[in-house]
């Protein structure tokens, strides 16, 4: 989708086919490039988790000494909560370009579909889980919104895990809690535009009901690019995607 200042939206394409190489590393050395690992975690008696490793944060990236990172939350269901962004700047960001192989210090996460393996530490929390995805991988299209003519400036997504199944065990403070048949999600995304110079608001959900699954976006890009909203959906059945799209919308 090329998205240029004040020009139009194209409509994006039904879904492509998602392969491992989708979830390996796309650094190609712009000094502006970030990229991130998302996981996410749900499980019916309230217990909620998210992991991210990225090698940069997707703002201020004109910043050439933004260092790797790692965002840890666990929220337990009797409202105790752990949140943390863990900068890691003497630490190598290693990820192969081939599938998912993330390294960050003691963090990692690796796999290709249908499964995924994480490991997530950080004072006292540890994430140890295994998603097996019970939807197929998904992208709107090639994934990427453009910013400029020569469709070298951009921001990507990929959903390898639109749902999962989760087993695991989480730690906090010393006591581990046992996952088993948890919610899980995996998605990545890259680029080199960020998000504070080209957009106003950026709203994700995914919902889980019965068999049905749920994953949208509603994307508000700001004036320089004409206020163009772009809202991305998925709608799956059991593990079959029935819908897809990412069309761009008129102006805000």
């Amino acid at each position: 989708m090329a998205i240029t200042r004040r020009g139009a939206c194209t409509t994006q394409a039904a879904q492509e086919v998602v392969t491992d190489r989708d979830d390996g590393y796309h650094n190609d050395g712009s000094p502006r490039h970030y990229e991130w690992w998302y996981f996410d975690l749900f499980t019916q008696p309230g217990l909620k988790a998210a992991v991210i490793l990225m090698d940069r944060p997707l703002i201020m990236l004109a910043n050439p000494d933004l260092p790797p990172m790692l965002t840890l939350n666990v929220e337990l269901p009797d409202g105790t909560n752990r949140d943390f962004q863990v900068p890691f700047p003497d630490v190598d960001f290693i990820a192969p370009e081939e599938h998912c192989d993330v390294k960050l210090g003691n963090n990692w996460c690796k796999g290709g579909y249908p499964n995924w393996q994480l490991h997530a530490e950080h004072d006292d929390v540890a994430v140890d889980l295994e998603l097996v995805a019970t939807v197929e991988s998904w992208r709107a299209g090639s994934g990427a919104m453009y910013f400029d003519e020569a469709l070298t400036v951009y921001n990507a997504h990929v959903v390898p895990a639109p749902r999962a199944v989760v087993n695991g065990t989480i730690q906090v403070a010393g006591e581990t809690i046992a996952i088993e048949d948890g919610f899980g999600y995996h998605d990545h995304n890259w680029g080199n535009a960020g998000i504070e110079g080209v957009l106003k608001a950026w709203h994700w959900g995914r919902a889980e009901c019965g068999d049905f699954t749920l994953n949208f976006s509603y994307i508000l890009h700001n004036a320089d690019y004409g206020n163009k909203v772009v809202c991305k959906f998925m709608l799956a059945k059991d593990s079959e995607i029935l819908l897809s799209t990412g069309e761009g919308g008129g102006t805000q």
